[in-house]
């Protein structure tokens, strides 16, 4: 596409690898005296810049997508179209029920996040990467699969591997979301740590993502579930059925 292709229609595109991804292309006027007065001032200014406005399914995407990817994942369905603002500072969808403490989940998983940094930038990502770490927990706690041998095997490895995939893809995106890599210059310095860090958290999204649907996929065709949860309650051993669970003594490390 150029500027002299004739289109008087939106352009829409889908990828079939990465669930989400399907969106329409809406391209618009550059010029400012033309543009419509009632339109979001932010996304004009994505307008002006990308020459199109990027319209996936759902409207809190936008950002992303001018970023290359989707954060719309069935492992990670959404709960509600509404990000908390938890969700919001850490660039994620659904973690907030996961802010600890939790139940499920230990009294912290990043230790020695007490004292304030310079900017809480530190702070802030620590927290988000303690509700991530518990999310994954509980994603990762299953009944034994009921099919046995190979089908058994494989059921239990891609319910452990989806959720830990989920928090990679998660954690790739939080990262990007406190802006410490903004200062990458791929001009300049493309090897500098900032640069490597931007490249790779983008590639583990949309690598984990691609695997995250594959491993969907291979369930489904089995006939598996994706999910078969039990709650292991934190200070608590799993025993028999017909005994009451023992508290076990935690430790701090």
């Amino acid at each position: 596409l150029n500027d002299e292709t004739p289109l008087s229609q939106d352009l829409f595109y889908y990828c079939h690898l990465h669930q989400g991804m399907s969106g329409r292309i809406r391209l618009l006027i550059l010029d400012d005296n033309d543009a419509d007065a009632d339109a979001d001032p932010t996304q004009m200014e994505v307008n002006k810049k990308v020459g199109a406005t990027f319209v996936p399914a759902l409207a809190q995407d936008v950002p992303m997508a001018a970023v290359g990817y989707s954060e719309s994942i069935s492992s990670m369905e959404r709960k509600s179209n509404q990000q908390s603002t938890f969700d919001e500072q850490c660039g994620t969808f659904d973690l907030h029920p996961f802010r600890l403490p939790h139940k499920e989940c230990p009294e912290r998983f990043v230790c020695d996040n007490d004292e304030e940094d310079e900017d809480g930038i530190g702070n802030q990502f620590a927290e988000c990467v303690d509700a991530m770490n518990c999310a994954m927990t509980v994603g990762m706690t299953n009944n034994a699969p009921r099919s046995k041998g190979k089908d058994g095997v494989i059921a239990l490895f891609n319910r452990q591997m989806i959720p830990h995939h989920v928090n990679s893809v998660n954690m790739a995106k939080s990262l990007l979301k406190t802006n410490v890599l903004d200062d990458c210059d791929l001009t300049q310095a493309p090897e500098s740590t900032s640069c490597t860090l931007q490249k790779m958290a983008l590639e583990i999204i949309n690598t984990q993502v691609s695997q995250i649907q594959l491993m969907e996929r291979m369930l489904g065709d089995m006939g598996i579930p994706l999910e078969d949860d039990c709650t292991v309650l934190m200070g608590y051993t799993k025993v028999n059925k017909d005994q009451n669970p023992k508290p076990t003594k935690g430790t701090n490390k």
